[in-house]
């Protein structure tokens, strides 16, 4: 098998808080391996989002390491190792005063790629992808906030990076436009094959979306169980909640979700 292409080593981390030193994660190790979509839950401030921003290199953990393809990952990674990252948050927070187009090449920019990537070009493509070609031209203030999150995305893969890191991105949506996002990112990651690793504090999301679901506990956080959802994209987008196994893991990881209330 080959090796992980992202890796987290005993990782811990403390916030210095009003009442003393806070601990928020305590050991914790997860691979993802290269084209795998990995969930993680827990508790309401257990320490999800941090963890992610550790994993993406945004913050660094007080002990343990992160590994991208088995080299860790230094204090501030150079740009270089950062367009490695596709990072969608739970605001979109897309530039208001430019258009979706020019959104979306703002990666190309910063990290200098735009000759290499011929950048209209893959932005046309990444806006294709996510069927928002035909409002390239439109500001964010123009866009429902399904649309703003799926520019969100596109911005974050122009660069077509390693890993897409999701922290939360469709918890501020309404159950139907969430649900419709869920179909559209599952059919993304099926074409384009990328790593995915996501925060996400729905049951059904988790399961819809990841082929391992990794649960947290309350902070601080330590991994409680990794819970495999053995289901093909072809049966997740069929009928799978008819399914009794669907059923069952999704009882037990609702049951343990409960339980850490």
């Amino acid at each position: 098998m080959a090796d992980a292409v992202l890796k987290t080593k005993k990782i811990g981390k403390s916030f210095d808080t009003n009442k003393g030193i806070k601990k928020v994660l305590d050991d914790i190790s997860i691979d993802v391996d290269e084209h795998e979509f990995v969930c993680i839950m827990g508790p309401s401030g257990c320490g999800k989002s941090t963890l992610i921003r550790i994993m993406e290199g945004i913050e660094s953990p007080d002990t343990g390491q992160v590994l991208l393809e088995n080299v860790p990952l230094p204090k501030r990674p150079e740009k270089s190792i950062q367009k490695n990252f596709g990072i969608v948050f739970q605001l979109d927070n897309l530039l208001e005063w430019k258009t979706v187009y020019k959104n979306t090449d703002l990666p190309l920019a910063a990290f200098h790629m735009k000759d290499k990537m011929n950048s209209q070009k893959r932005v046309m493509e990444m806006l294709q992808l996510v069927g928002l070609w035909d409002f390239k031209d439109c500001y964010p203030k123009e866009l429902s906030g399904g649309m703003k999150q799926r520019a969100a995305i596109a911005r974050a893969m122009v660069t077509d990076p390693k890993i897409l890191m999701l922290d939360q991105p469709f918890g501020a949506l309404d159950a139907i436009t969430r649900r419709m996002l869920n179909v559209e990112l599952l059919r993304i990651w099926n074409e384009t094959k990328k790593t995915c690793v996501m925060i996400t504090n729905n049951v059904e999301e988790a399961m819809y979306l990841g082929q391992r679901v990794i649960v947290l506990s309350k902070s601080p956080a330590k991994i409680v169980e990794e819970i495999k959802i053995p289901f093909s994209y072809e049966e997740k987008t069929g009928d799978v909640t008819e399914n009794k196994e669907y059923l069952s893991i999704r009882g037990k990881l609702q049951g343990l979700i409960r339980s850490l209330d």
